[in-house]
Order: C-alpha cells, then sequence, then structure tokens
C-alpha cells in the first residue's frame, strides 16, 4: 500500500512564521519547469509528474552516423539499416552485432523481413531495393530510378509497396521483381506507409497530405491535408485509430546535415476509423521523427534534436518516458516487454525494458532571488508507493553558474544567498513501481533593501522667474527669504518616483522648510499615493524645500522595516499681488506721443 508524502502546509507554516509576511515561493510543477533542469533517470509527464524512467541499455558499438531504421524476424533477430556508409547490421537476441550487408549505397533507408525471412532494404541516392536472403546474398529486386526509398511495406502475397522521393511516387514489385507505378502524387517525396487490409495510406512531403490508396482498384482518396508541410510516419493501434506524425522544417538528410532556415514545428493527429480527424498533440521538441504503437497499444512517438522520448495518449496528455544521448530517434520497433531504439547524430541501438530504473535525479535550473536572501526549507509533495521515496536537497551561492564557492549539498536550508538550486533524487526496491514528484517549493525572504526615491518635482514651480544663474535670489525677508516671482498658482502638486527593491508595499510622508530654515515641518503622513498636493496660501512668501520620507514598514516586522528620504530643489512661493507706484504719463515733444514710468514690485 503506497503513501502521499505531503509536507507541504506544515512546513510552509513554520516556515513563514520564521520569516515577514511577504515571504517569498519559488515553485516548480509543470512540464517546462522541471525539463529546464538536468534530467538523469527520470522522466516528466505533461502534468508535471516526476518519475523515475525506464531501463535503457545501448546494445552494440556502432561506428555509423544514422541508425535510419530497424526490421525483426521470427527469431528476434534485428536489422538496422544506416548511413552515411549503406550497412546493413545483424543483432542477435543475446545483443550481438555483425554486419550482414554492406551495400554501394550512402543510406538504407528502410527495412522490412518477408514472408520467408528474406530482408528487403530500400536505399538512397539510387533509389534501389535489395533483397538480401537469410544467409546474407543479396540481389537487386527493383532499381525505382528515384533518390530515395523512404519506406516499404509488403503485403501477404510478397508484393513490395515503396514510398520513394523526389517526385513523389509510389511503387508495387512482384516478387519476381517487376515494378510500377501505383500512385505518381503531387508530392516531392512519399515519406511513409501503412498497410491496412486493402487500404495503403501514405504521407506526403511538399503539402503534408494523408492519402488512403484501394489495393482492389487503385482509387486514390485524402484522408487529411495538414497545415504542416511533411507527414513524417504513421502508426496504427489495436482499435484501429491512425496517428500520423506532421512536421515542418527540415529533418536529418541521409548524406548531409540537416538544412536551417525554416521553423521547425510537429504535431500529432489521429483519424479515427469513422474518418474522424483532430490533432491530439503539439510536440515540444522541434521535430517528430518516429512514431510506433507498444504492444500495449500506447502510442510512442520519438523527436530530434534531443533525443527525447515521448508516450502521447489519445487526450494530449503526454509523459518524457526516456531520453538518449544521440540528437534523434529515427525510428522505434514494439517489441516483447521492450521498444527498441534507432537513434542518429551518432548512430546507436537502444533497448528500453519496461522496468523502471532503480534511482533517478532531477536537478533544477538555478534560481535567481535578484537580492540576497534567507532560504527555508524545501517543500515537495509526492505519491510514495511502498517500497520508494524521494530525498530533496538543496545548495546555494552568489554567482549564476554553481561553482566551487557554492554550498555543499544540504537537506535542510542553505545558506543565506542570492541563488539556489534544489535536487531530487527518486529510487526504487520495485522495479514496476515509481514515486511521483508532484511539487517542490522553496521559500525565501529576500534582505530587505532600503526604497529609492529618483526624482521629486513640483508642478507650478514659479523658481525659475526668480532665479539667476548660481541660484535662487534671496533679497527679501521671510522664512525662505523673499523672492520675485511671477506664478501666482497657490495649489502645487508634489510627485515622485519610488519604487522598492524587494517590490515592498511603501507608504510615504511629507515635509517642507524655507531653505533658511532648520526645522521641518510634517504635512501628511501615511500617504500611499506618490502624489500630494500643497496649499502654498498659507506659506509666507519664499523659497522652500521639500523632503519626501519612503517607508517599507508595512511589509516587514518591527526593527527590519527601512527607510529613505530625498530633498527636492528649491522652489519659489510668491502668493502676493504685484503692486504699481509712481505712475507718471508726460508728453513728448512736438506732439509725438507720451512717456510713461512706474515702479513695479
Amino acid at each position: 500500500m503506497g503513501r502521499i508524502a505531503i509536507t507541504a502546509a506544515l512546513m510552509t507554516a513554520l516556515t513563514i512564521s520564521a520569516f515577514a509576511v511577504e515571504t517569498k515561493v519559488w515553485q516548480q510543477r509543470t512540464y517546462a519547469d522541471f525539463t529546464a533542469g538536468e534530467l538523469e533517470g527520470v522522466s516528466v509527464s505533461s502534468k508535471g509528474e516526476v518519475r523515475l524512467s525506464f531501463k535503457l541499455e545501448r546494445i552494440g558499438d556502432l561506428n555509423e552516423n544514422f541508425v535510419w531504421c530497424i526490421a525483426q524476424d521470427k527469431e528476434g533477430n534485428l536489422y538496422l539499416g544506416t548511413g552515411n556508409e549503406g550497412r546493413v547490421y545483424k543483432v542477435t537476441p543475446e545483443g550481438k552485432a555483425e554486419l550482414f550487408f554492406d551495400s554501394p549505397e550512402v543510406g538504407i533507408l528502410s527495412l522490412e523481413v518477408g514472408p520467408d525471412g528474406s530482408v528487403y532494404a530500400g536505399t538512397s541516392p539510387d533509389g534501389i531495393i535489395f533483397k538480401i536472403s537469410p544467409d546474407g546474398t543479396p540481389t537487386t529486386l527493383f532499381s525505382s530510378g528515384e533518390k530515395y526509398v523512404w519506406d516499404i511495406e509488403i503485403d501477404g502475397e510478397g508484393n513490395v509497396y515503396a514510398a520513394t522521393g523526389t517526385n513523389g511516387k509510389i511503387f508495387k514489385v512482384g516478387p519476381d521483381g517487376k515494378g510500377e507505378v501505383l500512385f505518381d502524387s503531387e508530392e516531392t517525396n512519399i515519406m511513409c506507409l501503412l498497410l491496412k487490409g486493402d487500404t495503403l495510406y501514405a504521407g506526403g512531403e511538399g503539402n503534408g497530405i494523408i492519402y488512403a490508396i484501394s489495393l482492389k482498384d487503385g482509387k486514390v482518396s485524402v484522408v487529411y491535408d495538414a497545415s504542416e508541410r511533411e507527414i513524417h510516419c504513421i502508426a496504427v493501434d489495436g482499435e484501429g485509430n491512425i496517428y500520423a506524425a506532421a512536421t515542418t522544417g527540415a529533418p536529418p538528410q541521409p548524406g548531409g546535415p540537416p538544412e536551417r532556415g525554416e521553423e521547425r514545428r510537429s504535431a500529432l493527429y489521429m483519424i479515427s476509423p469513422s474518418g474522424a480527424v483532430r490533432k491530439i498533440w503539439d510536440s515540444p521538441e522541434p521535430l517528430i521523427l518516429s512514431l510506433a504503437i507498444d504492444l500495449e497499444g500506447r502510442v510512442v512517438v520519438g523527436t530530434g534534436d534531443s533525443g527525447k522520448l515521448f508516450r502521447v495518449s489519445p487526450d494530449g496528455e503526454y509523459e518524457m518516458i526516456a531520453k538518449c544521448e544521440e540528437a534523434q530517434v529515427l525510428s522505434i520497433l514494439p517489441s516483447i516487454n521492450a521498444l527498441y531504439l534507432a537513434t542518429g547524430n551518432p548512430g546507436a541501438l537502444y533497448r528500453m525494458a519496461y522496468e523502471r530504473v532503480e534511482k533517478g535525479t532531477i536537478t533544477s535550473k538555478v534560481f535567481d532571488a535578484k537580492i540576497a536572501s534567507r532560504w527555508g526549507k524545501l517543500v515537495w509533495l509526492a505519491d510514495l508507493p511502498q517500497g520508494t521515496s524521494v530525498r530533496i536537497e538543496a545548495r546555494s551561492g552568489n554567482t549564476s553558474k554553481p561553482d566551487k564557492t557554492w554550498s555543499d549539498w544540504v537537506e535542510g536550508s542553505p545558506p543565506p544567498s542570492r541563488f539556489v538550486q534544489w535536487r531530487a533524487v527518486l529510487e526504487t526496491t520495485d522495479p514496476k513501481l515509481t514515486p511521483v514528484l508532484k511539487n517542490v517549493w522553496v521559500t525565501y525572504l529576500q534582505e530587505n533593501m532600503p526604497p529609492e526615491i529618483r526624482k521629486i518635482s513640483i508642478d507650478g514651480d514659479d523658481s525659475q522667474a526668480g532665479q539667476r544663474k548660481g541660484g535662487p535670489q534671496l533679497g527679501r525677508e521671510g522664512p525662505g527669504g523673499k523672492g520675485p516671482g511671477e506664478g501666482k498658482k497657490s495649489v502645487r502638486t508634489i510627485k515622485w518616483q519610488a519604487k522598492d527593491p524587494n517590490g515592498d508595499k511603501l507608504i510615504f510622508s511629507v515635509w517642507i522648510k524655507g531653505v533658511n530654515e532648520k526645522n521641518w515641518r510634517l504635512l501628511k503622513e501615511k500617504l500611499e499615493e506618490s502624489s500630494y498636493k500643497l496649499d502654498s496660501t498659507a506659506l509666507p512668501d519664499g523659497w522652500y524645500h521639500v523632503k519626501v520620507v519612503a517607508t517599507d514598514e508595512r511589509s516587514n516586522p518591527e526593527g527590519m522595516a527601512k527607510a529613505v528620504e530625498k530633498i527636492s530643489d528649491p522652489f519659489l512661493v510668491d502668493n502676493s499681488q504685484p503692486r504699481i507706484s509712481e505712475l507718471k504719463v508726460e508728453p513728448l515733444p512736438q506732439g509725438d506721443g507720451v512717456k510713461i514710468t512706474f515702479k513695479a514690485s
């Protein structure tokens, strides 16, 4: 009987009670969160669940760039089509690999085992189909005149169907080697074939169309026209649902590296027996390169360019169940109690058993708190079946990339720092069971930094009117020293720009004093807005300073709050009405006008 480790409520309560009310939390719970870290021996689902991955064993020692395809005979021997030397390898059930056929071609792109045990191999760049007898004797069955034979299907009568490019033709080749064009499409390449009863399904590259070809009368119909450019692979499950992987962007090419420049994306479509088509999955990886239905009826998808293997359900939920060291998973072959995976860049063969590894580790990405912080204990949520366990550790430091200056891994709270990273170790004593890690929380309290006030401005400031180079002219008496001014605006709006590095809520107080005064007078306290309207009619004329004080006391406990103040430039208050005296009007000689003189103050 399993158990659930739910430590979140208790540990969070303990952690927060030790810190301020503004304790922050870094939470990891999604597929994107977990896959941003380093995974070793663990898989991640679209629900954000981390499990021990299945056992992945590398078989043989192939010195090849690509293993394009896999086939298996009745005795359990595997056949691998490779590039860029055009070889076919035979791998025994014991895992011994030996050269089976060395062709004159660059790549063996497709393989099928016929009813008599012969191996059929489709090649590039000359588009040949070779037939290799069980004893390894090769013969040329058919030359298509095309560049690629991308896929092969064989019916019960021994007829071979070949998907070719670059003219998008499907050939039907009889047991005697005589071939004919079964379908000449408008695609550049026919990439994949699926024989289901008397219907041959085909996926095209160029227009991204899925075709259905009746082998009874040769009639061709379109099943679906995808928005993607290429239908790269097709599979069918036991209920008759057809799955098609559609891609846009160049996959690996025989004889050379993939082309670049076009945005690469992939999706998986499901076609029901009634013919209804729906997209069930947008791949998080750029390319879907292989597709199969395992013996339990589950859809398995191989991708590039990170060598990830996914299991996808009809409702679109998915799980990354394995990751190869190589860049691309090019072919998948279901077998009893295992899946065989062929890879490219470089070429390799893997056997994935349906048993969990004993131990796996997920190491999170580095988290930046922006400011030196105190870290709480790690909080996590997991399902723990009997015989399984999860252990969480953390380390911290002050560099964005962990180095020798970082702390050691600890199961408690790591030392205060700016950066932190956690690591989860999952283990099981039963290969059929796995713990399921669902959530990780890291609580932290940033070192409280003082607020910042960047600028104070005062609307209606008339100081420039009474100011000469060198500063205000303080010629009159008064609390600040009176000076002449032109503006008579009585209500001034004081504004300031302030922020808190910790994101704390700020409150403000506003003070005023004359430039020649010593003591500040409080205008307003506990302001939440960053502005204040000053009625200057209550002030004697003169020059003044305003001081703004910002504090984060509402977001921090007593003794930990920070405050900062900033003083404005001097500004003029001039509420007196202008006065005119000694007004004189004198006529000018010879009646040319009048002369007006007066004194203004």
